[in-house]
Order: structure tokens, then sequence, then C-alpha cells
């Protein structure tokens, strides 16, 4: 061994020596830490204490943090032997009393005389995690507001405490509410004002842990977000008079307000009643919108009333009618004409004076009633005043003759009324004779025919017997040629001649005639009266119970569409074609005027997908009047709409009823109104329709519209859905 060698083993031996002589003790932390723990929790710390030589001391834990505090917890005398060991269990708990304000990473020291041991790292943490959610998302003013979810520590055990729930609109707390949070589980309740305003709100949640000293251990926030619809609460109505005169403008307003008070724009009817409440006027109008009325000349005096109906909501105020006198007074040819256009009767006394003279006439007239009076004075001009008792009326100059002045009645102004009467009456009797003359002719007429018809089947009988003489009869019928002809009737329920002809050539008169009867049966079944009784007609009304439902609206306009449906035009056979197409894609149809509505609801169609058979139902109906325009000098100007509405509807006694929630019918008018022979679709309308069609997105008058040009092929699933459906409402 070289000289070095032996140098280095004896520094070692004499380090060997020191290192035993320095560490007489091992301390040894039995369990890992966990990584977080929560304030008020505890902190189990297993140590196991080993020693090489006897050894006494003071075995001191200590917890140190990241802000540098350094907290002795946990002190205890140890005295073994050498070689000896033992097992200690201090805990920490955390508490405010022993670790104070200390949180975040720390670590815990554990020493014994000059030995010691640092843990790994871990966190204290006050935070608790929360977790919620809401029901539903929109709620109407005094509804009940459901709240569940949990509660955590961050060390992942549940919390058992309590959590606030403050309802905000922004700085300015609206209500706040506490309940309970057991086993890390809460499920609380609040109840919204009835007057809350509709807008958006946000509920802040705090949960939190106490001790029994009241000092908060642990806490948590959390947020969440609702709306609060706008509800109609209340309706006005505002008259610019109470009292009014004939021939006056009454100037209606009607408001609606929601819960808070403000104003609501929404559509709605204003009716105006007589005094036994029958309807004057009745118009769909917005609120806040003015609604005119002006009251008819001579209209009597009365109380009416002013109905206003909006979202289920009704109003009806009162107005009068006040009397009012109203004398037409003129001159023309030494003749006064008054005229009664109050509406109430006349009866004064008017003061005249003709010349220097005065006179009083007494005058009583009816509503409306007229009468002339003839002014007399030696010859000459005269200056005339009238005055009715409380400003003059009239003044003019006359050329006046006679014998004396005085103002007699025009007598003959009477006798002209009797006479007209009595040409009234003697036009009225031309008018009946006509008329019985008329019918009487018609009477012979249809005589005629029945025994032209009973003639003409006599000599068919005896015709068909001398055919069947000629050869055996039974052979004769079964050799009979039938020819197989349809005999189609169009517009009309007669049989060509010619084709009658040929067809009793060679038909038996048996077979020809059960043949023409069935035509004739089959002919009525599809006439066009079967055809408008058969439709469904909806009937709309502005209140009614039920639930709403998305529905598809197809709207057609047609200017004088009342007055083609009850003419006999091609234009009515093609709008019963329109009728029988909605019918059998069990829709329902309703007329307001120059619109025509085709309402596909699911409580009759039995399916959700309504927007896809409305789609195809308005492009057979655009195909049907661009073949009509094609075909006829009679032409259609049209627009076709489809849009979503929200609906209730009810069958009640076999009737379609129904009521609209929003402003699609409105809106579908509007649309169709901007169409040109073409079919357009809402903006409404969602993107699974869209993609079904091949469309341009146009902006007309400031309104978003979309211009089918044509549907895509379908696939094989919307093929199935289709058939199953049409298969269905067949059977049913």
């Amino acid at each position: 061994m070289t000289k070095n060698g032996l140098s280095i083993i004896f520094i070692a031996c004499i380090f060997l020596v020191f290192y035993l002589n320095l560490v007489s003790s091992e301390i040894i932390l039995n369990e890992k830490l966990n990584g977080v723990y929560n304030v008020g929790n505890s902190i189990k710390i297993p140590l196991t204490i080993k020693v090489l030589e006897d050894t006494s001391g003071i075995l001191q834990l200590d917890l140190i943090c990241d802000n540098g505090t350094q907290i002795n917890f946990y002190k205890n005398g140890i005295c073994l032997s050498s070689g000896e060991e033992t097992t200690l269990n201090p805990i920490l708990v955390l508490i405010p009393n022993i670790i104070g304000e200390n949180k975040g990473n720390c670590k815990i020291k554990a020493s014994i005389n000059e030995d010691f041991l640092l843990t790994d790292e871990f966190k204290i943490s006050d935070l608790l995690i929360i977790q919620s959610t809401l029901e539903k998302n929109n709620f109407n003013p005094g509804e009940d507001v459901i709240i569940s979810g949990t509660v955590k520590k961050e060390d992942e055990t549940p919390l058992n405490g309590f959590i606030d729930f403050v309802l905000k609109d922004n700085d300015k707390e609206i209500l706040k509410q506490s309940s309970t949070v057991n086993k890390g589980n809460f499920n609380s309740k609040i109840t919204l004002p009835e007057d809350i305003e509709a807008k958006d709100y946000t509920i802040f949640l705090t949960a939190y842990e106490k001790n029994k000293a009241g000092i908060t251990l642990n806490k948590g926030e959390s947020n969440l977000t609702l709306s609060v619809n706008q509800v109609p609460k209340r309706l006005s109505i505002l008259l610019n008079k109470d009292k009014i005169k004939p021939e006056e403008t009454l100037v209606i307003t009607s408001t609606l307000y929601d819960q808070t008070g403000k104003t609501i724009s929404s559509l709605g009817n204003i009716s105006i009643l007589d005094k036994n409440n029958n309807i004057i006027e009745k118009k769909e109008i917005n609120t806040d919108s003015e609604l005119e009325y002006k009251i008819r000349k001579m209209e009597l005096p009365s109380n009416w009333s002013v109905k206003s109906q909006f979202n289920g909501l009704e109003e009806i105020k009162k107005f009068e009618i006040e009397a009012q006198e109203n004398l037409e007074i003129q001159l023309e040819n030494q003749t006064l004409f008054i005229t009664n256009y109050g509406n109430i009767p006349y009866n004064k006394t008017l003061s005249l004076e003709i010349g220097d003279k005065s006179l009083e006439l007494n005058v009583s007239l009816d509503i409306g009633e007229s009468k002339k009076y003839k002014i007399s004075a030696p010859k000459g001009e005269y200056n005339v005043k009238i005055y009715t008792g409380e400003d003059t009326e009239i003044n003019k100059k006359m050329s006046l003759t006679g014998n004396a002045i005085r103002v007699t009645e025009d007598q003959n102004n009477s006798f002209k009324y009797y006479i007209i009467g009595f040409l009234i009456i003697i036009f009225l009797l031309i008018i009946m004779i006509k008329i019985r003359k008329h019918n009487k002719r018609k009477k012979i007429k249809m005589k005629t025919r029945k025994e032209n018809l009973h003639r003409n089947t006599e000599q068919k009988k005896e015709r068909k017997f001398r055919f069947l003489r000629k050869k055996d009869k039974s052979q004769e019928l079964k050799n009979a040629i039938v020819l197989k002809r349809d005999l189609k009737i169009k517009n009309s329920n007669q049989i060509s001649p010619n084709q009658e002809e040929r067809d009793k050539e060679f038909v038996p008169i048996e077979i020809y005639e059960a043949k023409k009867e069935k035509q004739e049966k089959e002919y009525l079944d599809f006439s066009k009266e079967n055809m408008i009784n058969r439709a469904n007609k909806a009937e709309m009304f502005l209140s009614l119970q039920g639930e709403p439902q998305e529905s598809a609206i197809l709207c057609l306009k047609i200017k004088d569409l009342e007055y083609y449906f009850s003419s006999k035009t091609s234009i009515h056979d093609t709008l019963l074609k329109i009728l029988q197409i909605a019918e059998v894609k069990k829709g329902v149809y309703y007329i307001n005027k120059d619109y025509l509505f085709l309402i596909f609801s699911p409580l009759k169609t039995k399916t959700m997908r309504n927007e896809e058979i409305a789609l195809n139902t308005g492009e057979e109906i655009l195909n049907l009047l661009n073949e009509h325009n094609k075909k006829f000098l009679q032409k259609i100007n049209f627009g076709i709409s489809l849009n979503k509405s929200k609906i209730v509807t009810r069958i009640v006694d076999n009737i379609f009823k129904f009521m609209v929630l929003d402003s699609s019918m409105t809106q579908s008018k509007k649309i169709s109104s901007l169409s040109n022979n073409e079919f357009l679709l809402s903006q409404e309308i969602n993107n699974e329709m869209l993609e079904r069609a091949n469309y341009t997105k146009e902006i007309r008058e400031g309104n978003v519209v979309y211009v089918l040009t044509s549907l895509k092929k379908e696939d094989d699933k919307t093929k199935k859905f289709i058939e199953r459906f049409l298969k269905r409402q067949q059977e049913s």
C-alpha cells in the first residue's frame, strides 16, 4: 500500500468518528402529509424517533409559513437509551387560536436537541368551492327561483355551514336570503318581488363556515344570472274627451303596462260600443297608437263605451254623447228653409224681423226633419233678420210681395213626401209582380223539361225492345260491347250529346243508365260546395286558455280574396284546390280580408315538424298558382310567406280555435305583401328549413327575407318521415 492510500483511510476514519458523535438521534415521518388543509381541520403527524446513544431532551414541533413566521404548537420530553426508538402522534389543529392568520404554503419542523426534520410543503386554505345551478333562466315576477348545488372545501371535504343569496341589479341589492349547507349540499328557494323590473339580474352566492365563537373559518363566493320577463299587468284607456258631440272626433289611446309600470308594445283590439253594447267599430292596433272615430251626424244622446283588449287583459271606459241643437236656416226666393240637424227634437220659438216689424215663429222639428215657410210682405225690398234666442242666425235683404207682412208654413212640402211614398209603394208592387211571373215561367219550363225527359225515356225503352226482338235477348246481352271510356266532367255535370248517342248505340239501356248515375254521384261528391265544406276553418280568439305551441303559418295574399271565394271563376276553383291541399296536410285556414292563413299546428298534424310540412305545402301552392297563370287569361297576383308563430290552440265542438301570442301574423302579412308572385321565408324560420331549400337572401323595406327558388332533393330520412306522415293522415 502506498503512502497516499494510507492517508486517505486515516482521514475517512476520523470523519466517521466525528459524524457518529454528531448524529445521536433520527426523526422519521411515518405518513406523507396531504397537499391542502382547510382552516378548522386537523393535521396528524405520526413520528418515529430512533437514538444511537442515550438521549434525553424535548421534541418540539413548529409551523413555518411563507410569511416567515414560526409557531410552536407541540413540545414533549424524550428520554431514550442507546438503540431505543419510540412512536408519537402529534396533531396540529388549524384554528386561529393556534395558527393565527397564517395561511398559504407552510412546513412543519420537528426537532430534538440538534437533530430536526422538515416535512414537504403543504397549503393551509380558507377557500370554499361552490357549484350551483338554476332550474331555468327566465322567470316571471313573483315566481319562485330554485337554487341547488354543492359546497366543498379546497381540501375536498364537504361543508357543514351556511350560504347567503343576494339578488342584485348592478350594485343595488334587491333581496337577500340565507340557508344552510348540510354535508356539502344545499337546495334553496327565493321568491322574486311582484314589481321587479324586466331585465337581467345577478345572484351572488356566499358560503361560509363559523366556529362556536362566531369567527369565520372558511369562505367562498360564486354567482348566477337570471332574466325577469316583462309581463302585462295593467291596461289603461285615455280619451281626448269624456263628453262629445256629433261630428266631433274621439281620439282613443290604449296603453299596456308591465309589472313596474313601464309601457309594453303589443298588438290588440279596440272596440267602440253603443249603449246596447253593439260593436260600432273594431280595429286591431298597437299599444300607444291612436284610434280616431268621428261621431256621426245626428247621433242620439247616449252613453257609449270603449273596450280595449291586449294580451288577455281588458279595460272598459265610458263616454257620453251630449245633446246638440243644430238648426240650419236658409232664405231663398221668399222662402224660409229650416232643417233640424241636431240629435234631439227642436221645439222653440224663433224671432224674425221683417223691415221694422217683429214676428215670432213656433218651430217644432223632429231629428232630421225639414220645413219651409212662405214669407210675404207688401211689394218691396226688406231686411230680414232671424234670431234663435242666442245669436243672429241670418241677416239678408230680400224682395218680397204680398198683402201683409207674415210667415206661413208651406203645406206642399208634406204633400210632396206623400207622393214620394206612394211612388215607392207602386215600384215595389211592380217588382213583386215581375218576380211572380218569372217564377211561373220557370215552373212551366221545369214541367216541360220533365215531360220531354219522360217522353225520351219511353222512346229509349221502345228502341231497346226493338233491338232485342231482332236477336235472342240472352245472347245479345252476352255480346253487348261496352266502351271503356271515362266520362270526365269539367266545370259542369252535363255529358256530351255525341258521346251519349255513341254509348246508346253500343250499350244496353240498363248498363248505360247505371253508368251515368254512378258518374253523376261521383261528380256531386267532389263538387265545389263539398270541397269548401270539407276544409277545416279556424276561428281566432283574443283570449284562450291552453299551452303555447310552436306552429308554422303560410300566408297567401290575393287582392279581393273574399270576392273570388264567392264568385264562379277559374280563380275560385284554384282557391278551392289550395284549401284541399291544406286539408290533406292537416292544415286549417283563416281568412282576414285579402289574406288567407294556413296554420299547421301540432294539435292537428300530431307532429312537431310543422315547418317542413308548411314548406312543402307552400311550394305546391306556388306551383299551382304559376300553372293557373299560364293556363287562364284571368291572372292571379299573389304573395306567399312562411313564418313561425307561438299560438294557443283548442278544439271546441269540432271547431279549431286559436290565439296568437306574438306579432307573427302581422309580420306574415307584411312579408307576403313584399312578395311579387314569389314564396318568401321569414328570418325566424330555423336553419334546418333553410338548409332544405335553395334561396336568395334579400332586404326589402328594411325586412330580411329569403326568396325560395327551389327545394333541395330530399334525403332518405326525410322521405321516410313524409311517407309515414301522409300514411298516418290517410288512416286518421
